[in-house]
């Protein structure tokens, strides 16, 4: 009995160990603010909105938030960055998008893809927590 537990401490160890290394961390946060406001709160509370930088990260992003909700990330209109200040080479914008409007600064994500929406739209958001 012994063993077991050992080899199951062990093993799960092992798991929690090799998951946070493999995936940045990306919370949801259910409570509609701007893209400014989010901001501010992920800097507070945790490290900036999320960057989402390459298909892993777009694909864990899909898996966290609902199929049909909308959520705010880092990526704004100053030759497109993210709020931590780097630029972006990973874009994934829905059809159309991004339009043109300089009303639509900030980025929203749905399942995935990538709309610009005006800063002041109250959006459920996500935010990074880890090391830059």
């Amino acid at each position: 009995a012994i063993l077991l537990l050992y080899s199951t401490l062990l093993y799960s160890t092992q798991v929690d160990v090799d998951v946070t290394v493999a995936y940045p961390r990306f919370i949801l946060i259910n409570d509609a603010k701007t893209w400014v406001e989010a901001q501010s709160y992920c800097r507070q509370y945790h490290t900036d909105l999320a960057s989402v930088r390459n298909q892993d990260e777009n694909r864990e992003m899909v898996t966290l938030v609902p199929s049909r909700q909308i959520v705010w990330i880092g990526l704004f209109r100053d030759s497109w960055k993210w709020s931590d200040g780097s630029a972006t080479s990973f874009q994934n914008w829905n059809e159309r998008q991004p339009e043109h409007s300089i009303q639509e600064s900030c980025v929203a994500s749905r399942a995935g893809k990538w709309e610009n929406l005006s800063c002041a739209s109250k959006l459920f958001f996500a935010c990074y927590s880890g090391e830059l």
